[in-house]
């Protein structure tokens, strides 16, 4: 049956397409003109009348139509540019391009099986899949707002969690904290940060924010961090034995408590691999730097520390997350435990 005048059409491609059907629209420009639109692709004829008949049903600017996945992207992260850091703009810049095989599709064409597939198809970490989620879900919101689509699809995609990594937190053992300390008295700077992570319970990133200026040497403690508003500002008093590391690093000159020889602050990243994993191969360890934190915790957990004070050094709106998360019991303190039992 063929479509009443100005209704458009629908005709299919040839040759092996995924989205073979095309919907075209002719509309009336300025000056009398005319000129034919192609509002989308389809992989059924089915789904490309249902388009056409939506779109008369509910007319939309044909402009609109043609904006594609990657444009809405662009015109997103454009608006966004001046409150976004550098390095967040490169994330998504990378996150952006595991969506390559849907840039050019009009956002609007697009399904949530079209997203999902990406997903399932994706070998990457479950980390790195809600990242991409998030990102997704980002689009799509500006896209809403701006009634270039409907729905946001990306909000019911299902993440893979096969690929999720669980990352096995393990303590510091008293023998390799005393290896620590003998680094220590040796003048070895990346035991030392080690040792007072492991004796503050600070991040690394806490750690490094450091400065001079908030470390209170008549009192020994400091003021840090940030990550969290329980954990922002947090006062962490130093015990005299820690505190005697932190006083060979003290200089009116210097702006950090550790930093380059240029007076910069030092990296994560570099310092992670540069320096701490060569510290653990020097002790023989395997740990990760956020075992430091864990191991802070389980020492006030094995010391029965008052559980308020605890939550307090750890940063934690309260204590089910420092027990939860951040105390391991080892065998020795488990027989204690079940010792006092009659």
């Amino acid at each position: 049956m063929r479509n009443p005048n100005g209704y458009g059409s629908v005709y299919k491609l040839s040759g092996k397409r995924r989205r073979p059907f095309i919907v075209a629209k002719t509309i009336s420009l300025k000056g009398g003109q005319q000129k034919r639109v192609i509002l989308g692709y389809y992989e059924t004829r089915k789904e490309a009348n249902l388009a056409l008949a939506d779109y008369n049903k509910n007319p939309f600017d044909l402009n609109v139509a043609k904006i594609t996945f990657y444009e809405v992207f662009e015109k997103m992260l454009l608006q966004n540019d001046k409150v976004l850091s550098p390095a967040t703009v490169k994330l998504k810049k990378s996150l952006i391009k595991t969506f390559e095989p849907i840039y050019n599709i009009p956002i609007r064409d697009l399904k949530l099986v079209n997203l999902q597939d990406l997903f399932d198809a994706d070998e990457t970490s479950y980390a790195t899949n809600r990242q991409k989620k998030s990102l997704c879900t980002q689009i799509y919101t500006f896209a809403l707002k701006r009634e270039l689509v409907e729905k946001n699809y990306a909000e019911l995609i299902d993440i893979n969690k096969r690929n999720e990594k669980v990352v096995k937190r393990m303590i510091f053992s008293n023998e390799e904290i005393e290896k620590l300390w003998d680094l220590s008295k040796r003048g070895n700077s990346d035991a030392d940060m080690t040792l007072i992570m492991i004796y503050t319970g600070m991040r690394i990133g806490e750690l490094l924010d450091l400065k001079i200026v908030d470390i209170n040497t008549e009192e020994k403690y400091c003021r840090a961090g940030s990550k969290t508003a329980a954990g922002k500002d947090r006062l962490i008093p130093f015990n005299s034995k820690i505190f005697t590391v932190i006083e060979k690093y003290i200089d009116s000159n210097k702006v950090y408590l550790f930093q380059t020889l240029r007076g910069k602050k030092l990296q994560y990243n570099n310092w992670r691999t540069l320096n701490f994993s060569p510290l653990m191969e020097k002790i023989m360890a395997k740990h990760t730097v956020h075992d430091c934190r864990h191991t802070f915790a389980t020492l006030l957990n094995n010391a029965d520390a008052n559980q308020t004070a605890t939550k307090d050094l750890m940063g934690h709106a309260n204590f089910t997350t420092t027990e939860k998360f951040y105390t391991h019991k080892d065998i020795k303190e488990l027989h204690k435990a079940v010792d006092k039992l009659i």
